[in-house]
């Protein structure tokens, strides 16, 4: 009798178990898709995200799409009546950026408020489940009144650097945010391209004098790295930097020995996705290896804005009009998909 009724007892854990592991793959998530919702692979530029079901985009017009895996692009709304313009709708991207960082959904939201006739924006960070104002990306307290004037709260644009620091920018400062959006770092020399990175314990970032400057982040220490030219535009494979200057040639410096190598000319803006450089100059769009070898011609794709490239899986996207448009790595395979 005893054996029976542990036998039962075990046959009952385990079907619990089953279903159990059944509905947490099945489980809808905070944008209404299944399963866990992640970061596209991007340092240097737009976010999407992205679960077993959906990738999300935000469109030129603020809403945020949903592309399914049969091509279907819609807004991320089911309610028929629904003009999307609530903060509350999951298909208003007007104003949000949603991001992962330490496996939570999270999103930047700059709430406009009407200030002596004119509107301002509040900005914050936001954690999806529970609603609560994880960062409200204050004015840095110690910002000179010079800077400060052309300063505010509103969030411009945030990036995950790493799995323990997530980087929070506004229109004149830059915040470097620890696991408990603590502040770590900030400066007030931000340049007009909102990158950065986390290599050996030192972080990058370019300044609005358009130059690269090296931070060690454990002394807080900051420097100017050499490189005898103005940066536009940065982005980092493993142990390099590729970057753009102001005459428009494209670089790769070595983190490690600090060896540059020219890779291409006639380069103003470029996307660095994986192992391949996508860079565009006027009705040029090329797509490069990291030597700066042609791989793929792709000035056909004239929708295709390659400075801001999207990468999620084994394909790379980017906003066209009234939709996204998608190719294989390698160029390969365009596509667009379009909503109404």
């Amino acid at each position: 009798m005893i054996k029976k009724i542990m036998c039962l007892a075990l046959l009952g854990a385990m079907f619990v178990m089953a279903t159990g592991c059944s509905n947490g793959e099945n489980k809808t998530n905070y944008l209404g898709g299944k399963g866990e919702i992640k970061n596209s692979e991007r340092e240097n530029g737009l976010w999407a995200v992205y679960d077993d079901e959906y990738k999300y985009f935000t469109s030129y017009d603020k809403a945020l799409l949903r592309l399914d895996k049969n091509g279907n692009l819609t807004v991320n709304c089911d309610v028929a009546t629904c003009g999307h313009s609530l903060e509350s709708c999951k298909g208003n991207a007007k104003d949000i950026e949603y991001f992962v960082f330490n496996d939570r959904l999270y999103k930047s939201y700059n709430e406009p408020r009407e200030v002596g006739g004119m509107v301002e924006y509040k900005g914050s960070i936001i954690d999806c489940e529970s609603g609560k104002v994880v960062f409200d990306n204050p004015i840095p307290e110690d910002m000179s009144e010079e800077d400060s004037i052309d300063d505010s709260t509103e969030v411009s644009y945030v990036r995950v650097l790493n799995d323990d620091i997530v980087k929070v920018e506004g229109p004149r400062h830059a915040y470097l945010l620890d696991k408990d959006f603590n502040v770590l770092y900030w400066h007030s020399d931000t340049g007009k391209f909102p990158w950065g990175t986390i290599y050996d314990n030192t972080y990058y970032y370019i300044n609005d004098l358009y130059q690269l400057i090296a931070v060690d982040m454990n002394t807080y220490e900051s420097s100017p790295v050499e490189l005898d030219t103005k940066i536009f535009m940065c982005d980092r494979n493993g142990d390099y930097l590729y970057f753009t200057d102001k005459f428009e040639e494209l670089y790769r410096y070595s983190l490690k020995d600090g060896s540059k190598q020219k890779l291409g000319e006639g380069i103003i803006v470029f996307s660095l996705l994986g192992d391949y450089i996508y860079w565009c100059n006027n009705d040029i769009r090329n797509i490069l290896d990291l030597d700066g070898k042609l791989v793929c011609d792709c000035s056909d794709y004239t929708k295709m804005e390659f400075d801001c490239l999207i990468r999620i899986e084994d394909k790379v996207y980017t906003i066209v009009e009234n939709g996204v448009a998608e190719m294989d790595l390698d160029g390969k395979n365009y596509k667009e998909y379009t909503y109404k």
